[in-house]
């Protein structure tokens, strides 16, 4: 399931794709990123003791801001090269913290939320020891922090903190998630009778579900070597995620090599195994040099 949604994250930051397709883009942003949140937030082990919890933290805190300051270096200074949808007119110390703490800039908002909801989830569960304060009090800071925080939405929230409950209460992931070949239909019917944002509760909501369902429902029915490819890119979700911007500016310099692809879905496919290649290589390389321990504490790819 985490190897389709990053899949489909490295889709949705290719501007090229995005802009022949916007509804498409805009339906994909109603469940994968959320869909991620969730899974998240039910894989986030709160019964970790301190030592484990400061590595996690580690292993998540480091990464972002090395990886959260070069994208600022290279928006500021990549700018007069090459177009990016992310721009910053100044780079400063101000600046800088403020895209750490508090704004995030592309896709490392998701790491922001991670480490937010990570704090939270595990030091209510050492306050409390009833499962049901533990809820109340995660539920609540939820709310302040998505009041507080400017890039905090509820409903990025709301999904981690879903993941965390089906955890909480031992319920098994497959126990909440309907798997189904029938869950396409309302998936369409939202797609056809939505607004073009898809951005309201009920169709995140549907949509989310619906996906997770159907993919859940499709995977064992997918042939072997492309299940086991999947799966390795889901478990390597974390390098692409962090490397993939990079890649994905260099995308744009072969956009004109495809002018003949009105659909511009041969440049897509390209594109998107050009930044998943890419970050996975970039990943291998890393672990090589040693720079993965000095980043995560270990190396970085699950083999």
């Amino acid at each position: 399931m985490k190897g389709i949604f990053i899949v489909l994250m490295v889709l949705c930051h290719l501007p090229y794709f995005v802009e022949k397709y916007e509804y498409v883009n805009n339906f994909v942003y109603s469940f994968h990123m959320y869909g991620f949140l969730l899974i998240s937030g039910y894989l986030f082990n709160t019964e970790k003791g301190l030592k484990g919890f400061c590595a996690y933290f580690r292993a998540l805190f480091v990464p972002y801001v090395f990886f959260s300051t070069a994208y600022l270096f290279g928006l500021y200074y990549g700018s007069c090269y090459i177009s990016t949808a992310n721009q910053i007119q100044e780079l400063s110390l101000t600046s800088w913290l403020n895209t750490i703490f508090l704004t995030p800039s592309g896709t490392y908002w998701y790491i922001h939320t991670i480490i937010v909801c990570s704090i939270i989830t595990y030091y209510s569960t050492r306050v409390f020891k009833s499962n049901e304060n533990r809820f109340v009090l995660t539920s609540i800071v939820f709310m302040i922090i998505s009041l507080v925080v400017p890039f905090q939405k509820p409903l990025f929230l709301f999904f981690y903190f879903v993941g965390y409950v089906i955890r909480l209460y031992r319920h098994s992931f497959d126990s909440i998630i309907m798997k189904t070949w029938a869950l396409i239909i309302p998936l369409v019917i939202c797609y056809y009778s939505s607004d073009v944002s898809m951005r309201s509760l009920p169709t995140v909501v549907c949509n989310t579900f619906c996906v997770m369902g159907l993919i859940g429902w499709v995977t064992p029915r997918l042939w072997k070597p492309v299940l086991k490819i999947v799966s390795w890119i889901g478990k390597n979700s974390l390098p692409i995620l962090l490397i993939s911007p990079a890649f994905t500016v260099a995308t744009k310099i072969i956009i004109p090599y495809f002018s003949f692809d009105n659909t511009r879905l041969i440049w897509t496919i390209i594109s998107v195994v050009f930044v998943v290649v890419g970050c996975l290589i970039s990943a291998l390389v890393f672990d090589k040099l040693r720079i993965s321990v000095f980043l995560w504490g270990r190396n970085l790819v699950n083999k």
